[in-house]
């Protein structure tokens, strides 16, 4: 039976890689925030409405309160959700980048190698990933192939809500052939304004793939540091 790693290593594994825990640590407490928020947001906005209704009363057109009341239902139902989700998205996506990008780049200075230092602005994530890490400890940074599928998907719907305000029409290949029933089986919600369909990330798809970003650092960073060998 191997015997437990001495507390010099265990000290030497949390403090590897300066910054790291902080920044993944605090993503899925932020997500739950962010789903607290948009929350209290809807039931302001109702009670909001209500208030207005109340003290106008008589006063108000029928169609004007069928208008307050569906211009109520799209920022509520479509608008808040894709704001406060495709934000932390955005997020989540920036802190994996960031992370990754750190992970490789500490692992070469010490391994005493040399990464080009604008590679991770000049090739898509994935495949400077690979390229980094191989690099620096020759490890796959992407041994999973159903994690890596995964975190590809993540990317190019953050592509999508970051060029295109998350329109149905510029969705991937992978997933602009699905119909509205199959975009929801994965985690996808297809709102409609007067002029455009977009998605919106349900919370389950958050919560999921917010566990994916982290448990993706966290073996990262262990993997790597296992590979440079601190004993």
């Amino acid at each position: 039976m191997p015997s437990p790693p001495s507390l010099e290593r265990l000290l030497r594994s949390a403090t590897a890689f300066p910054g790291l825990n902080v920044r993944v640590a605090s993503l899925e407490p932020t997500r739950r925030i962010v789903e607290e928020q948009l929350e209290l947001a809807r039931h302001v906005e109702i009670a909001r409405l209500r208030s207005e209704h109340q003290t106008l009363s008589a006063e108000l057109h029928p169609d004007d309160r069928d208008s307050d009341l569906f211009d109520l239902q799209q920022q509520v139902t479509h608008l808040l959700p894709k704001v406060f989700r495709g934000g932390f998205l955005i997020s989540l996506w920036s802190v994996l980048e960031r992370c990754t990008q750190d992970i490789a780049t500490r692992a070469a200075e010490r391994a005493g190698r040399h990464l080009p230092p604008k590679l991770f602005r000049h090739s898509r994530f994935i495949a400077a990933a690979e390229s980094a890490i191989h690099t620096a400890v020759q490890l796959a940074a992407f041994p999973e192939q159903v994690e890596r599928k995964r975190l590809e998907q993540l990317g190019l719907l953050r592509n999508v809500l970051v060029h295109h305000d998350g329109r149905i029409t510029e969705l991937p290949s992978a997933l602009a052939g699905l119909n509205n029933e199959q975009l929801a089986a994965h985690g996808l919600h297809v709102v409609r304004d007067y002029d455009f369909a977009y998605v919106v990330p349900t919370e389950e798809y958050m919560r999921e793939n917010t566990a994916l970003v982290v448990n993706y650092i966290h073996s990262l960073a262990s993997r790597v540091f296992d590979a440079l060998d601190y004993e």
